[in-house]
């Protein structure tokens, strides 16, 4: 996905978190905190819907899951948060009897083979299915968040679907160009569809948004042809996932964004197919209104069907973070032209 403004650690040199939107969504963060900030903020737990800007009870959301075929859910991948409202989610809709594939943008399709292995076992735990396939290890946050979602995936027996390349691969395919894609394979995902003069424009602004207006512009180009491959992907899994009609992708939010993200891949794929697009977005001091959230995606209205507001995992700014970020780039730089002369 493209870098979230709410996404980048402190910790990350300014480099590597331009390097993260070509690598992957997240860096794993081994001290994830999970204390909440901005809980007392006034949207946070309110469920927004886009089209009509009416706030969504239970049986209202049910009603909007009902009526969808395949669910994105969205995520800040750090957010323990977001992580129990999908699996709040995914069991709303095996009350409503559904059976969804699950798609996981965490999981790359060299590791499918040990992800069925370990389903099926009846001794396999989200666990063991995360030893097994060695999340950790992926540059993913730690697999204990996304318990609650692998938990009742696996309770229920739902087949669970891996929705990414191995990274290096990404790497791979976006420094030598798409064209170096087998011909079978670049019809399938239809990465060879030339980008609309509007949306590049757009997702141009995002990612220099995104990045507080600091991005590194000779990346820019290298993020959007890895943010429509992995949408690519994604959709490709979400098609062959399709079991009764009923999927569900659990991605980040960049990926489920309905102005360019899965949501337009799938539509090429399954026209006729039901989606429903929720993100689940941090709460922001001072924005109060649902709608103003827009602006920090570099979008005139959110790009969602629906939205969840949840307390933030940390209380910095990353724009603040970037800051500092090159202001200790530039010392750095300074003190190797003195130790140069």
């Amino acid at each position: 996905m493209i870098l979230r403004r709410g996404g980048i650690r402190a910790r990350l040199p300014l480099a590597a978190a331009f390097a993260l939107t070509l690598t992957g969504c997240s860096a794993r963060d081994p001290g994830i905190d999970s204390t909440a900030f901005a809980t007392d903020h006034p949207l946070v737990g309110r469920t927004y819907r886009v089209a009509d800007g009416a706030y969504l009870d239970d049986a209202a959301l049910a009603a909007e899951l009902a009526g969808a075929e395949i669910v994105l859910l969205g995520e800040h991948h750090p957010n323990p948060d977001h992580h129990r409202a999908q699996a709040e989610i995914l069991a709303a809709l095996r009350d409503l009897g559904r059976r969804p594939g699950v798609v996981f943008e965490m999981i790359d399709v060299g590791q499918q083979p040990d992800v069925d292995t370990c389903i099926g076992s009846p001794s396999c735990t989200p666990e063991t299915l995360a030893t097994q396939i060695g999340w950790d290890a992926h540059g993913w946050p730690d697999w204990h968040i996304y318990e609650p979602v692998l938990r009742i995936a696996l309770d229920e027996g739902w087949r669970i679907v891996a929705g990414s390349y191995e990274r290096s691969r990404i790497h791979q395919i976006v420094a030598n160009g798409i064209h170096t894609l087998d011909p079978d394979t670049r019809s399938r995902l239809g990465v060879g569809r030339p980008l609309g003069v509007a949306t590049h424009a757009a997702m141009v602004e995002e990612i220099r948004v995104s990045h507080c207006g600091h991005p590194d512009e000779r990346r820019i180009e290298p993020m959007i042809t890895a943010q429509r491959l992995r949408d690519s992907i994604m959709a490709s899994a979400i098609e062959l996932a399709r079991i009764d009609s009923s999927v569900v992708l659990i991605a980040g939010n960049g990926h489920v964004r309905t102005d360019w993200g899965v949501p337009v891949h799938v539509a090429q794929r399954l026209p006729d197919a039901r989606l429903l697009s929720m993100a689940m977005l941090e709460v922001r001091p001072g924005l109060d209104d649902p709608s103003a959230y827009a602006q920090a995606l570099a979008a005139s209205a959110l790009p969602f069907d629906v939205v969840r507001f949840t307390a933030r995992v940390t209380e910095r700014d990353s724009c603040d973070v970037i800051a500092e970020q090159l202001e200790q780039i530039k010392e750095m730089n300074r003190e190797r032209e003195e130790a140069s002369r």
